[in-house]
């Protein structure tokens, strides 16, 4: 029996040319991808970036308005404390200065008005990845910027609390604690100078001073005069940070095109 080969079929090789092509072609495509990698990550990071910056414009916006309303309530206490001094400088604490001494701390004095600021955005900037997403530097660095003015205000609202709450403990070595006691119920009271009267025409002012000492009486005007001077610090450095986060605000709009 016959067997029969199969011709063996002979490829010539191929012209060096051909091989430089598929290499090429192969060269265009992988770059291809690359290129198209990174603008999906360009363009989703730059989504990214315009979120955080729209996201730092809604914070700035609720800590201009809580600025603004800490400023009005702050400046309020301090003009009512240069009221009160008006007083407490008389050489002879009457009924109507004691009165006025005790309303007016009860009033103005016995709660802070800080502002709790929103720093939501800013934590994600310097805890996560979002500071190298920002690539608008001078953006990122008025941004920082705010943030360091709040490590200032921080410092200075804790001072604050801390004088307040020992204006709170020397009050009470002062002034009787009792102070429902001598809230005057006859009729609504919508100021301090109306709680003032009752308490001139109820003969309750000789219960509200508990100490005549000098010394005591000077330690405690000492810690009226600090809350005032801290306060009054505290309020201008609100009004800085309240320009600081209105122009934050325009330049962020303006850099990054958002609209109102």
């Amino acid at each position: 029996m016959e067997v029969h080969k199969h011709p063996q079929l002979h490829h010539a090789p191929k012209p060096w040319k051909e091989y430089i092509l598929e290499c090429f072609m192969i060269f265009i495509a992988v770059s291809m991808g690359f290129i198209a990698e990174n603008i999906r990550v360009n363009f989703e990071e730059k989504h990214l970036e315009h979120e955080y910056i729209e996201s730092m414009i809604k914070d700035l916006r609720v800590d201009t308005a809580n600025i603004a309303s800490s400023i009005k309530q702050n400046d309020t206490i301090v003009k009512n404390i240069d009221s009160m001094f008006t007083y407490i400088n008389r050489p002879v604490w009457n009924d109507t200065t004691i009165a006025v001494i005790y309303v007016y701390q009860s009033w103005y004095l016995s709660n802070t008005n800080t502002v709790n600021f929103t720093e939501q955005t800013i934590s994600q900037l310097k805890n996560g990845m979002g500071a190298r997403l920002i690539k608008h530097r001078a953006a990122l660095d008025s941004i920082m910027d705010y943030d360091a003015n709040l490590a200032y205000l921080k410092i200075q609202e804790d001072l604050y609390i801390q004088y307040e709450l020992k204006l709170f403990d020397y009050d009470g070595r002062v002034f009787n604690a009792k102070r429902y006691a001598y809230y005057p119920t006859s009729k609504p009271l919508n100021n301090p100078g109306d709680w003032v009267d009752e308490l001139i025409k109820y003969k309750k002012t000789k219960e509200l001073l508990i100490e005549n000492d000098p010394k005591v009486l000077n330690g405690y005007i000492k810690l009226v005069k600090d809350n005032h001077d801290l306060i009054s610090t505290y309020s201008y450095m609100l009004k800085d940070a309240n320009k600081q986060a209105t122009r934050l605000i325009k330049f962020l709009r303006e850099e990054y095109k958002i609209k109102e």
